[in-house]
């Protein structure tokens, strides 16, 4: 094992393959911490709604549940919060 590792390590150094990688893992964490930062933004309700549908990938009738709401009530919150994300990208797109 552990010379199949000295050998690949050798041959990720030679082509550059561990500097790339470790760009593109770079980039993702840069890219993670604008997605989370502009989703905190929003406000409790807005979030969470959006978390529990996009992140845990819970159905829109249980996120309503857990609210105690109806299906229309987190149907209407999910569309609003979309529309205040959006405003967040459009206004950070019109300062770039």
């Amino acid at each position: 094992f552990a010379r199949h590792e000295y050998f690949r390590r050798i041959l990720c150094n030679k082509l550059g393959v561990q500097d790339i990688i470790d760009q593109a893992i770079e980039e993702l964490e840069k890219k993670y911490l604008e997605i989370t930062g502009t989703l905190e933004m929003l406000n409790d309700v807005h979030y969470d709604v959006l978390h529990l549908l996009y992140i845990q990938n819970i159905p829109l009738e249980d996120v309503a549940a857990r609210y105690g709401k109806s299906r229309r009530w987190a149907s209407n919150k999910k569309g609003t919060a979309l529309r205040c994300l959006q405003r967040i990208l459009d206004s950070r797109e019109r300062r770039e």
